[in-house]
C-alpha cells in the first residue's frame, strides 16, 4: 500500500492521519539503473514482481518517501507499505 501522511493539517484523536495515495509511481532502481516501476491504484494499492535482490524506491510525488530501499528475499512474497510524508505540520 502507499499511504499520504499526514493528510491533514491537524491530526484528531480516534481520525486516521494517513490516507491511501491513490496513482502514485513508484521506481526500483539496483546500482543506479531503473529496474522496474508501478503504480498504485485507486486506493493506494500496489503489486510488482522483483528478483530478489535490494532496491532503493523512489516517486514522482511530492513528499519524503519512506522507506527508501527494500529487500526481496529468494521465494518469498514481501509487503511494503510506502509513506510519502506531505510535510503538514
Amino acid at each position: 500500500m502507499v499511504l499520504i501522511a499526514p493528510s491533514t493539517p491537524v491530526c484528531k484523536a480516534g481520525t486516521p492521519c494517513a490516507r491511501p495515495a491513490p496513482h502514485v509511481l513508484l521506481r526500483f532502481w539496483r546500482s543506479g539503473r531503473l529496474v522496474a516501476h508501478t503504480r498504485s491504484d485507486a486506493n493506494g494499492r500496489y503489486r510488482i514482481a522483483l528478483r530478489p535482490r535490494s532496491y532503493s524506491v523512489t516517486t514522482g510525488a511530492r513528499g519524503l518517501l519512506k522507506p527508501k530501499s527494500v529487500t526481496v528475499a529468494t521465494d518469498s512474497y514481501r509487503r511494503v507499505t510506502f509513506r510519502i510524508d506531505t510535510g503538514i505540520r
